[in-house]
């Protein structure tokens, strides 16, 4: 389960309709590699401290509230294993910045041994967002997209703005810090499948973070508590995809670290719109 946890948190830094401007600001970029260098080794000192001077508030507090839902804290140890997760720049290809008022994005490329053939046919695209607040940019969030190098015309592959994590949209918004949460009762898991849709959650009044157009799995905000609990769902249509029977489970976690389903909503019909439930954990 510790697993599990783990990556449902660092999935929130780590992941894989806005306007980007492609900069040739080599300040900005010198400026942003500088950030992205002291949260490196904020992150591998292990320090609270020093990981809030470079990091925006709204992402940290986001991992902690996450951690608080999983019965957790912010220790050293999860500090240094978040290291384990930067990618290295040193080693690949610098492709553009991306600016857009307070938020700006750092993008590499690096090509890919294909472990089927042995030879170079995919390129790998790491994404960095960093968000601009009052005592300077601080990294928001990296994203890895892997593409095939060539397309099918022979053209050579290319970044889009596409490509982007849509949490990680460089939007020119600076996000506050969202207010701390408690430890739950009991620590649980939400799974949504939802191609073809894009879907909310509440989960006793707390939002979870949508998901659109794919397939989700992580903590529930908040978690779960003994006795009755309430979820309410909105599905809408969204995606250019085929859309699939959408679901939505919650899982909670055992003693003896294994997991039983508690809730499962899988709709034939009337899909769309808002739909609200209760139900109990033991």
């Amino acid at each position: 389960m510790r697993n599990i946890i783990t990556w449902s948190v660092l999935f929130i830094l780590f992941v894989t309709g806005v306007d980007y401007v492609s900069s040739n600001d080599n300040e900005l970029r010198e400026t942003l590699e500088k950030s992205w260098n002291e949260f490196v080794a904020a992150t591998k000192s292990g320090q609270e401290a020093k990981l809030e001077q470079t990091m925006t508030s709204y992402r940290l507090g986001t991992i902690k509230n996450v951690l608080a839902s999983t019965q957790q804290t912010l220790t050293p140890e999860f500090i240094i294993e978040m290291a384990e997760f930067t990618p290295d720049i040193t080693t690949a290809e610098f492709v553009e910045v991306i600016e857009n008022g307070s938020t700006a994005g750092l993008v590499y490329g690096k090509e890919m041994d294909d472990p089927g053939t042995g030879s170079k046919q995919q390129v790998e695209y790491t994404f960095i967002k960093f968000v601009k607040e009052k005592s300077g940019w601080k990294v928001d969030g990296v994203s890895n997209t892997y593409k095939d190098k060539f397309q099918d015309d022979g053209s050579k592959t290319e970044f889009k703005r596409s490509d982007i994590s849509p949490s990680f949209a460089i939007d020119g918004q600076v996000k506050k810090a969202p207010d701390p949460m408690s430890a739950p009762d009991i620590v649980g898991m939400l799974d949504i499948f939802s191609y073809g849709y894009r879907t909310e959650v509440r989960v006793n009044g707390v939002q979870q973070r949508p998901t659109v157009d794919m397939s989700s799995s992580g903590t529930v905000d908040g978690g779960l508590k003994k006795g009755s609990n309430s979820i309410t769902i909105v599905m809408t249509s969204e995606g250019e995809g085929i859309s699939h029977n959408p679901e939505v489970k919650i899982r909670r976690a055992l003693q003896d670290n294994t997991i039983e389903e508690v809730f499962k909503f899988a709709p034939k019909d009337n899909i769309e719109g808002e739909h609200t439930f209760s139900f109990t954990v033991e």
